[in-house]
């Protein structure tokens, strides 16, 4: 994905790019003198830590192309479908607090310490004409 708004702009590497109901939808990836490429959340490679929410507990959330998925919570936490999932505030640019998505499905195994969960993206990222960046200060 490419934006509109580089070093011109002040933009920069690792902020994050959300929506105007401030869901995450990806981070800034690469910087041009007036354009930006953003790395989606769901993109391959993507890791971040996360909040699941009302629990507070902190994740991991991994992207795997075509799915999200957070790592590293505890088979004793309770999680359920529809668990809302923001940022932290761990990491060089994060921000903390930023809505990311919900949890759309919940594995556990008596097998594996941690649950599988799988979420959906607040906002579908097709359809925007206008994001905003998020630097920290």
């Amino acid at each position: 994905l490419i934006i509109t708004g580089g070093r011109d702009k002040g933009v920069i590497s690792g902020s994050f790019v959300v929506t105007g109901d401030r869901a995450v939808i990806g981070m800034i990836y690469s910087v041009y003198d007036t354009t930006s490429s953003v790395s989606l959340i769901r993109n391959t490679g993507t890791a971040l830590s996360v909040f699941l929410m009302p629990q507070k507990v902190e994740g991991l959330l991994l992207g795997k192309g075509d799915d999200i998925v957070i790592d590293l919570i505890p088979n004793g936490t309770a999680v359920e479908n529809g668990n809302l999932i923001i940022t932290s505030s761990a990491g060089e640019n994060s921000v903390p607090n930023l809505l990311i998505g919900e949890v759309s499905s919940v594995q556990k195994s008596d097998a594996k310490a941690f649950q599988e969960i799988h979420a959906r993206e607040s906002s579908p990222y097709r359809m925007l004409d206008t994001v905003f960046i998020v630097i920290r200060s």
